[in-house]
């Protein structure tokens, strides 16, 4: 199976969250966006440490960043602590497909292990 067709077949079981570990993010970034987009219309939101919090990746992902920047009163695109952005994340609409760049680094630590697992409670 290509990846395409293991994150879309995860999607429509409902795996909440999906870990993949590639020698080129941007790359594989680009091609996950461009089938999702396309064919399922789902929104899009990236988070890094350098690149400025909580970033919307196409039209739907804006969408939903300025309703929860309305609704909770902040900014996303300040948000740079992980564990604060898995907080906001937890917060997306349901089906929100949300690239966390980096933070597989950070797996070690508690504070990250439990805002995931967080997002993962139904």
């Amino acid at each position: 199976m290509s990846l395409l067709t293991d994150l879309v077949n995860a999607r429509r079981a409902g795996v909440p969250i999906v870990a993949v570990n590639t020698l080129d993010p941007w790359a594989t970034e680009r091609t996950v966006y461009r089938a999702l987009t396309d064919r399922l219309k789902v929104p899009l939101v990236t988070w890094d440490f350098g690149g400025g919090g909580l970033q919307a990746a196409n039209l739907h992902g804006t969408v939903v960043i300025r309703k929860l920047e309305e609704d909770q009163g902040v900014k996303a695109a300040g948000i740079s602590n992980p564990v604060e952005a898995l907080v906001m994340a937890a917060l997306l609409p349901l089906g929100t497909f949300v690239v966390l760049r980096g933070m597989g680094r950070l797996l070690d630590e508690a504070p990250v292990i439990q805002a995931i697992s967080n997002l993962r409670q139904p």
